[in-house]
C-alpha cells in the first residue's frame, strides 16, 4: 500500500497549541504512541520526560498479518505483513525508539509505593 487518504502533512487547524509540550514516556509507549513521539521529537516539539520509549523511532512492522503454522511443532505464528515508515529525519539509531531528554529512574521501593516520578518532574519543569 503506498496511498492512503489519511497520509500526508497535515497543518494543525487554527487556535492551536503554542506552548510547552513535556512528553512522559516509557517502554509501555510503542506502536502509534511511539509514532506520535517520534514526529514530536523530530520537530523538537516537546520535552521528554522518563524511559526510552518501546517501538522504533523510523516505524512499525504490523498491519495485516499471515498465520503461519511451523509444520514440525505445530506452533502458530502472527506475521505483520506491513512496514510502515515514519516521515522523520535520519540520524537516530534505527534500534532504539524516542530516548528522554530529562532521564527518570525509579527504585523498587518506587514502584511499591507507587510514584510517579515523571509527573512530578514535569510539574517542576512546567512552572520553571
Amino acid at each position: 500500500m503506498t496511498k492512503h487518504p489519511n497520509w500526508g502533512t497535515n497543518q494543525p487547524s487554527k487556535p492551536h497549541f503554542e506552548g510547552k509540550v513535556f512528553a512522559l514516556i516509557n517502554g509501555g509507549c510503542f506502536s502509534t504512541t511511539s509514532e506520535f513521539l517520534s514526529h514530536l521529537h523530530d520537530r523538537k516539539r516537546a520535552v521528554f520526560i522518563g524511559e526510552e520509549s518501546g517501538g522504533g523511532y523510523y516505524g512499525n512492522t504490523s498491519g495485516p498479518e499471515a498465520l503461519v503454522t511451523l509444520p514440525n511443532t505445530k506452533l502458530q505464528l502472527s506475521l505483520p505483513l506491513m512496514t510502515y515508515y515514519m516521515h522523520v529525519s535520519r540520524g537516530h539509531a534505527a534500534t532504539h525508539g524516542v530516548v528522554p531528554d530529562i532521564p527518570v529512574h525509579y527504585s523498587i521501593q518506587d514502584l511499591i509505593d507507587g510514584k510517579d516520578k515523571e509527573l512530578a518532574v514535569a510539574l517542576k519543569q512546567a512552572r520553571s
